[in-house]
C-alpha cells in the first residue's frame, strides 16, 4: 500500500490515508510515460533553456518583432519530435490520459487537486490567470493556439488549421509567434516533470514508506 500524510501548509493540520499500489499494466504505462519524459529532458531546447529569452517588441507604427534568444530551429523540432508520445491524443501516453489514470487510481481529492494543478500549466490555464494575449480572434497562450499552430507548421500541414495562423499572423507574424510557441513548450515540459517527479516518488515509495503530500 501507498501510505500518505497530506500536511496543510495553511492550518498545519495533517491527515494520513492509504492507498493500493498500482497494478502492473498500469505502473507500465506510468514508467512508459516517464521514460518518455526523460527522452524530452535529454534535449538542447531542454538542456539549453537558460539561454532562452523571451522578448517582444511593439514599435509605435504597431509593427511587432521578436527581439529574445529563442531555441535553434533544430532544437525545437527534436524537442518536438519526442513530445510526440505526450503530446498526441491517440498515444496511450498522451499526458491528459496518464494524468487521468494516476488520478482515477489514487481517487483522493488532494491527489486530484494535485493533478489538476498538472493538467492547467500544461495547457496553459495557469499562465491566462496571469496575463492574456489575443490575437485574430485567438487566445495565444492557450492549449488551442498551440495546438492550431503544431499542426499547421510542424506535425501536419493541415490547411484548416493553418487559416487560424494567418489570421493571428494579421496582427502578430509568424515569427512573432514562434516566442509564445516556447513559452507554451516549456509551460507543458514543467507540467510534465512535475507529474513524473510525482509518479517515480509514488514507485520509490512502493515499500510502505510515507509519501508527504504539502497543500496549501
Amino acid at each position: 500500500m501507498f501510505h500518505f500524510i497530506e500536511k496543510s501548509l495553511s492550518t498545519g493540520n495533517t491527515r494520513e490515508f492509504e492507498r493500493p499500489l498500482f497494478p502492473a499494466d498500469t505502473k507500465a504505462l506510468l514508467v512508459h510515460f516517464i521514460e518518455c519524459a526523460r527522452a524530452l529532458n535529454d534535449t538542447a531546447f531542454v538542456r539549453k533553456r537558460d539561454q532562452t529569452k523571451i522578448s517582444i517588441h511593439m514599435a509605435n507604427d504597431g509593427r511587432i518583432t521578436d527581439r529574445g534568444s529563442l531555441p535553434a530551429d533544430d532544437e525545437i523540432a527534436a524537442f518536438l519530435h519526442r513530445l510526440r508520445p505526450i503530446y498526441l491524443n491517440n498515444e496511450p501516453t498522451n499526458f491528459n490520459r496518464v494524468a487521468n489514470v494516476a488520478s482515477a487510481h489514487f481517487n483522493d481529492p488532494s491527489i486530484t487537486r494535485l493533478i489538476r494543478e498538472c493538467k492547467r500549466h500544461y495547457d496553459g490555464r495557469a499562465s491566462r490567470e496571469v496575463f492574456e494575449i489575443a490575437a485574430g480572434g485567438m487566445v495565444i497562450n492557450s492549449q488551442e493556439f498551440l495546438d492550431h499552430y503544431l499542426n499547421a507548421l510542424e506535425y501536419h500541414r493541415d490547411p484548416d488549421r493553418r487559416q487560424h495562423i494567418d489570421r493571428v499572423a494579421e496582427h502578430f507574424p509568424l515569427d512573432a509567434q514562434k516566442p509564445f510557441v516556447v513559452l507554451l513548450l516549456v509551460m507543458r515540459l514543467n507540467a510534465i516533470n512535475k507529474l513524473a517527479s510525482f509518479l517515480l516518488t509514488c514507485f520509490d515509495r512502493e515499500d510502505g514508506r510515507t509519501l508527504t503530500l504539502e497543500m496549501a
